[in-house]
């Protein structure tokens, strides 16, 4: 039974909704922001007032709240969030189900991607639910949390400079999915070879219109291929140039900007061999079902990534990756890492543990082990 046949039916009621915004100022000199969606409701329980066997019990209901995290990139100022988020219409009783009916008939498509938006409301209305019905996520999917792999996710400069790697791999062994650049040299290429430790190279071949476009550079994805023989390549661009190049590596290749759907799988030159799931690309809970199912039929090997959350969307994508690719380069690492010093002596270990979190979608354990 997939994810989504076990999720619609649960309840929930929601009473109200707030937005909190979340900034950080990053060690590459841009700030990030991101709104937490905040779906307020009540927790019904049982009690026995007496903590005795057999005392009288009475119900009882606390306020609870569920929350996702919308990671648009582009900077929303508070007041442009009011149509975009229509509290009054969020308001009821419904199951998941008629909760994501109810976002079908209110989602406007014109709006910079909305497929963030409805994944933080899908997901503070999961959270929500959860805690309504008294389940953990990992419960009502009939899954095992497992310890969750992580990569470390970076650019290594404009110098494509291995000094910040090395200082990471002094204080553990910790591993990489790295962003190519065009000005990479074979000096650089044979030190990440040296390093045995690179697990992911992004070509960021599919990004258009955004800071990190990389156009194709069949050089570049030749030395790339030749240097890290074990390195999943992602997001190579397909075009006449490359095509040759990429179709003996099939078992290298993921993908990951293109894909927001089973269709946009089945769509792809070659049957994948690797996905990069990202949630907030699906949007819908339904479709990112869909997208499990599917990778687990076909088997295509999963692995997580983020969106540079700054609240409760990364310890979402740290639980789903331990519930469906615990194993997988997950690009998932604590919060921590966003704006830590290389080496960080705090720094959190890999894998996570996932053991202690509070509720729902919760919070995965992510502080240093």
């Amino acid at each position: 039974m997939d994810l989504w046949t076990r999720l619609r039916g649960l309840k929930l009621s929601v009473t109200g909704m707030h937005l909190e915004e979340l900034r950080l100022q990053t060690r590459s000199g841009w700030e990030r922001q991101t709104w937490v969606v905040n779906l307020n409701g009540k927790e019904s329980r049982v009690v026995n007032p007496h903590g005795q066997e057999g005392g009288a019990s009475r119900s009882t209901a606390t306020e609870c709240c569920g929350r996702g995290e919308d990671v648009t990139y582009a900077e929303t100022p508070a007041a442009d969030l009011a149509s975009e988020y229509p509290a009054a219409e969020l308001c009821g009783d419904f199951t998941l189900a008629t909760f994501a009916a109810r976002l079908d008939s209110l989602e406007r498509r014109d709006l910079p991607d909305p497929d963030y938006r409805r994944w933080a409301l899908e997901s503070a209305a999961l959270d929500l639910a959860l805690q309504q019905n008294e389940l953990t996520l990992a419960a009502a999917c009939g899954r095992t949390r497992q310890p969750v792999d992580f990569v470390l996710s970076m650019g290594l400069g404009p110098d494509a400079d291995v000094a910040p790697l090395i200082a990471w791999r002094k204080r553990a062994p910790f591993r990489f999915k790295l962003d190519a650049a065009t000005h990479w040299s074979d000096e650089l290429l044979n030190q990440l070879a040296a390093l045995k430790a690179v697990d992911v190279i992004d070509l960021k071949g599919y990004y258009s219109g955004t800071p990190v476009d990389t156009p194709a550079d069949a050089g570049l994805y030749q030395r790339v291929i030749e240097a890290l023989p074990g390195a999943v390549i992602e997001d190579a661009m397909i075009n006449d140039h490359t095509h040759g190049l990429l179709e003996p590596q099939l078992e290298r290749l993921s993908w990951d900007a293109p894909i927001h759907s089973v269709a946009d799988m089945e769509a792809l030159p070659w049957t994948p061999r690797w996905i990069n799931i990202k949630p907030s690309r699906f949007g819908s809970l339904e479709r990112l079902s869909q997208a499990y199912a599917w990778c687990e039929r076909q088997q295509v090997r999963m692995y997580g990534g983020g969106q540079f959350e700054l609240g409760p969307g990364r310890r979402q994508v740290q639980l789903l990756a331990s519930l469906f690719h615990p194993q997988g380069p997950n690009d998932v690492a604590p919060i921590y890492f966003h704006d830590a010093p290389a080496g960080g002596a705090d720094a959190p270990l890999s894998p996570l543990t996932v053991t202690a979190f509070k509720h729902a979608c919760g919070a995965v354990d992510d502080r240093p082990h």
